[in-house]
């Protein structure tokens, strides 16, 4: 193939053709790790820095929706002419709710005599599975500043391929590798641990766990990272455990590295209370405290009615029921007689009960007295 290397100047794009490589075996082809930006309805699109995609929706595409951000593994990135397996040139990455990384294990990355990269060897690992490629093309590197490329300058590496077979077969697959920043710099991104929308675990709130990933590139050294919860300072460290409420939240985190560089990243996380409460509901015979099913008619007086409910979320959630009118807990039914008692001629009393907490959640229990003569 004929690939070509562009160096960027200034304020105009020079495009040359090189004999000679661009790049030597053993150097690390660090990237800059992808940075991606989520909004409030869970879709994160990366923005700038390193990334794959996958045109999964056909659309012959790579949208920002269908890039993945990638992170400079343990050797710092691609090591030409060296085979690097799993896990090392980027760190793992989650594809479809399962983790993945790239890797060269039968032919390492290394350059062609055009300036282009010999990319036939790079693979993808996921779900324990390789994704084959049909690598037949070389990944075209765009860089600036000298006649010939080092690991030192600004460079970027595009590499394309269709998956051959498997669960994506035929489905277009992008590279894009970028060695943009060359000044020291951090790059943060947060994680929560359980996703962006929590179950209330407790009464009022639920205590998430955010995580800050931090990575310093070209000689930048980590100080500290700073969190806030809707804008208000809760600490200092990799990681927070605050107790949110219901409700939706922002959460941020700016890390400072010692030279003052910093960066910030945020993230939302909404609490909420899809529990229903569990409640329990009964005919008790009040003589013995214990709950009956049936009773004589000549004994119903001994009849009360128990109702309780609990919820994680909500301390007091309200209780009621029916039983042909309606009844609170510790009502005394009097099944039959006369003056001032109520008088049922049933040989069945049925009674539904109904607790509700806080965010509306409903639950039901039914219970059946049958009365004997």
């Amino acid at each position: 193939m004929n690939k070509k290397i562009k160096t960027l100047a200034t304020s105009t794009l020079l495009i040359s053709t090189f004999s000679a490589n661009a790049f030597n075996n053993g150097d690390v082809l660090s990237f800059d790790p992808g940075i991606a930006t989520c909004s409030y309805h869970g879709y994160c699109p990366v923005k700038s820095g390193s990334y794959f995609a996958m045109d999964t929706n056909g659309s012959g595409t790579f949208s920002p929706y269908e890039r993945v951000p990638l992170t400079p593994g343990s050797d710092g990135g691609i090591i030409l002419g060296a085979l690097q397996p799993s896990p090392g040139i980027d760190q793992p990455w989650s594809f479809f709710g399962n983790l993945g990384t790239h890797q060269t294990t039968t032919i390492p990355v290394t350059q062609n005599p055009d300036g282009s990269l010999d990319f036939n060897g790079w693979e993808v690992k996921w779900f324990n599975m390789l994704v084959p490629l049909g690598n037949n093309v070389g990944a075209t590197v765009e860089c600036g500043g000298k006649a010939s490329c080092s690991p030192d300058d600004r460079y970027i590496i595009d590499y394309t391929g269709v998956v051959t077979s498997g669960p994506f077969q035929g489905v277009g697959y992008q590279l894009h590798l970028e060695h943009i920043d060359t000044l020291p710099s951090l790059h943060l991104s947060l994680t929560i641990n359980g996703g962006s929308t929590q179950e209330c675990a407790s009464t009022g709130g639920h205590n998430v766990t955010a995580n800050a990933d931090v990575t310093a590139l070209n000689g930048a050294e980590l100080d500290s990272i700073h969190w806030t919860v809707d804008g208000q300072s809760v600490g200092m460290g990799l990681n927070i455990s605050p107790f949110l409420s219901l409700g939706t939240h922002t959460i941020s985190a700016t890390a400072i590295g010692v030279s003052g560089n910093q960066d910030t990243a945020s993230t939302t996380v909404s609490v909420v209370d899809k529990t229903r409460p569990i409640i329990s509901a009964s005919f008790i015979d009040k003589r013995t405290n214990t709950e009956i099913s049936t009773i004589e008619t000549k004994n119903s007086s001994y009849v009360n009615v128990s109702m309780s409910a609990t919820d994680i979320c909500d301390s007091s959630p309200s209780v009621s029921a029916i039983g042909g009118f309606n009844l609170v807990d510790g009502d005394t039914l009097k099944i039959q007689g006369n003056l001032n008692k109520v008088e049922l001629n049933t040989s069945t009393l049925e009674m539904r009960a109904r607790a509700k907490d806080s965010s509306g959640n409903y639950a039901y229990s039914n219970k059946t007295l049958s009365i004997s003569p």
